[in-house]
């Protein structure tokens, strides 16, 4: 269970840094250099582009693995118990796809 944990708390820090990102804006500073300007909103995007990218990568790599070991289990189904118990033990993962949706 420390293994999950890890993740999602791994993975919710994506999050958060994604929701601190988005919510940042420059118009409090006060400067009359547009160079300046033009310099913080490329850094802003590109901290969207690599957390949204970040973000998107580990969500896929997680469905993956979790999606072979699932089709691992219902290839070794010899039986109606064994499917429901394969269904019980896929219900672990099931978390993994709310993160997603946060």
């Amino acid at each position: 269970m420390a293994k999950y944990n890890r993740i999602f708390r791994f993975i919710l820090k994506i999050k958060w840094a994604l929701s601190l990102v988005q919510n940042l804006h420059f118009k409090d500073i006060s400067t009359r250099s547009s160079l300046v300007k033009q310099k913080l909103y490329l850094l802003h995007h590109s901290l969207l582009h690599v957390l949204c990218t970040l973000q998107s990568h580990h969500m896929c790599l997680l469905l993956q693995i979790f999606a072979v070991d699932l089709h691992k289990e219902m290839l070794s189904v010899s039986s109606v118990d064994c499917l429901i118990q394969g269904k019980r033990n896929s219900c672990i993962f099931s978390p993994f796809l709310c993160v997603k949706s946060l």
